[in-house]
């Protein structure tokens, strides 16, 4: 049985379950990770399918957080040094030009953020339908119930995290500059469609096959929405 992976916003593969079993232990994969093979009628996390593996010792996440860590501080010792430069008057590039080129990678990385978020909010919808599937609409309510309890979910206490790095950073591009404020008003509408998604996969409130309509709907409509946006950059680093 061949095995695609979804990594990085695109589709990789076909692998082999023991590839795959190797990628989850040197925690190139987790089991979160969204998961397809032939016969399946969607992405479903690598955790139903693949077993539970050991994915080495405590200290391998401690090396991912220092080359994170160095990674930002190289990144932020760069920029400082693009700093003096310009201020010293080697680049060409105007204060404006550096302006815009700030917001330019601030729109790119809220949506990035966004995305990742409703990634975690998928795997609170595809774990209720599953459960639902096995025990009836009950677990599924119950379930719901108990992943909108901070002290019982981590993933939901993620989420809630992130929704609040988001909107810090949706209220500091409020002020765009001149030739970005269609751009951010393009953004605000992409925000309202993920709060909607979120919102929604956190909510009991109406039955499963109307809670997964609903949760496919938004998302379909926050990807045409932030495909529109990647379209119309192009025409903002001319």
């Amino acid at each position: 049985m061949k095995y695609f992976i979804w990594l990085n916003d695109s589709k990789v593969g076909p692998y082999s379950q023991s590839h795959l079993l190797k990628m989850l232990k040197n925690g190139k994969l987790t089991q979160h990770d969204f998961i397809w093979r032939e016969g399946l009628e969607d992405w479903i996390p690598v955790g139903t399918i693949l077993p539970k593996v050991s994915y080495g010792p405590p200290a391998l996440k401690t090396s991912r957080f220092l080359a994170v860590t160095a990674t930002v501080l190289i990144g932020l010792v760069m920029l400082f040094c693009l700093k003096y430069a310009y201020e010293q008057g080697v680049f060409g590039t105007t204060a404006s030009q550096m302006e815009d080129d700030r917001y330019y990678r601030g729109v790119i990385l809220l949506m990035g953020e966004m995305s990742d978020n409703i990634k975690r909010s998928e795997l609170v919808v595809s774990g209720a339908i599953e459960l639902y599937n096995v025990g009836g609409i009950s677990s599924f309510r119950d379930y719901i119930s108990s992943v909108t309890n901070p002290s019982e979910s981590e993933l939901y206490e993620s989420v809630i995290k992130a929704n609040g790095k988001i909107s810090k950073s949706l209220g500091e591009m409020s002020n765009p500059p001149k030739k970005y404020v269609k751009i951010f008003s393009e953004l605000e509408e992409l925000c309202d469609i993920y709060e909607g998604i979120v919102s929604g996969a956190f909510s009991s409130n109406s039955s499963a096959q109307e809670y997964v309509s609903e949760f496919e709907r938004g998302v379909k409509r926050y990807s045409a929405r932030k495909e529109r946006i990647y379209a119309m950059l192009p025409e903002y680093r001319k």
